[in-house]
């Protein structure tokens, strides 16, 4: 797909004998080359999906107040307040058709947190990042999220932190990656203090490959 911004990948998955998307994006004159050298194996794609992908146009929050779906199309509202993006479909369970986060290569990557510190400063988390197929090589980006407590603001699901891409990697080999984000991100705005709090409680930190597949790895 050599395409800017989304499109109905629900119609493409009803096509049959369909079992991979390439996304390109839009690379100039290069597209040609780069995508020859993916598809025959000489590059390896690793790159990681930077929207949510709904399952069809109604799923996105925004949808309903959009144009003449609301009968105005004169003025437009923004309605979707904190859930922008991945945070909506997270926090609502909405499945999209490809997550936020979401990117595959042609080998697959398994990821083992081995440690998570938190002060006043800084949350960082350590993994180690090891290529488990037995052919290609590949390369994997860790996605670090965090989940603020429920309190008097309200907060979605969860919300990215950080993430750190992986070196290129054979099959069987690992790498410890460490990614650290400041502490402070992970406060919410109180409208009535005008002020950004961190508010009291437990703050769950979630490590996955995307934003649908994370685990708790520490509070």
């Amino acid at each position: 797909m050599n395409i800017a911004n989304l499109v109905d990948t629900t119609e493409l998955k009803k096509i049959k004998g369909l079992n991979a998307i390439l996304l390109a994006g839009q690379a100039g004159n290069a597209t040609g080359n780069i995508v020859a050298d993916v598809v025959l194996g000489k590059s390896i794609p690793s790159g990681k999906l930077t929207d949510t992908w709904a399952a069809s146009y109604e799923d996105y929050p925004s949808s309903k107040n959009f144009s003449h779906n609301n009968g105005d199309t004169n003025d437009e509202y923004y309605s979707d307040g904190i859930y922008v993006g991945y945070r909506y479909f997270d926090t609502f369970n909405v499945t999209p058709n490809y997550c936020f986060g979401y990117g595959k290569g042609y080998t697959d990557f398994e990821t083992e947190v081995r440690d998570v510190e938190a002060d006043a400063k800084n949350v960082t988390v350590t993994a180690s990042v090891k290529n488990i197929g037995d052919t290609f090589a590949g390369k994997e980006v860790v996605q670090v999220y965090y989940s603020a407590p429920d309190g008097t603001i309200e907060k979605p699901y969860q919300e990215l932190g950080g993430f750190g891409k992986s070196d290129l990697l054979s099959p069987g080999e690992s790498q410890t990656i460490t990614i650290s984000f400041p502490t402070k991100s992970m406060a919410s705005y109180d409208e009535k203090k005008a002020a950004w709090v961190l508010e009291a409680g437990t703050y769950y930190i979630r490590v996955g490959n995307s934003s649908r597949t994370t685990k708790v790895a520490a509070a």
